[in-house]
């Protein structure tokens, strides 16, 4: 019961702690209604939402079934740079636009 009510709370009153208290968007922001627009087959609209929202779903299929995957420390080091650095990349645009729309 309590699960169910943490869940709740997350999906309808939950908002961006970033956002809240820096009023600047954050390297997710978007990823819920791209992960709501996924699940109604409108990819369009959730690649519009947030271009990387799939990564996470890839992460933890990986994390998952990693040991039969046989990938080496040193590309699985240099996937988690990449993702982290298209991350950052995605959220240096977010606050460029941010800003600009603010003018």
């Amino acid at each position: 019961l309590i699960s169910l009510l943490i869940l709740l709370l997350i999906l309808f009153v939950y908002r961006c702690p970033i956002y809240y208290f820096f009023h600047v968007p954050c390297a997710g922001c978007g990823i819920t209604r791209a992960y709501f627009s996924a699940f109604s087959f409108d990819l369009k609209e959730a690649f519009k939402y947030h271009p990387l929202f799939l990564i996470p779903v890839i992460c933890s299929l990986y994390t998952v079934f990693r040991d039969g995957l046989h990938i080496r420390k040193e590309r699985e080091q240099t996937y988690i740079i990449v993702f982290l650095s298209m991350y950052l990349l995605r959220w240096i645009i977010l606050i460029i636009q941010y800003f600009m729309q603010r003018r």
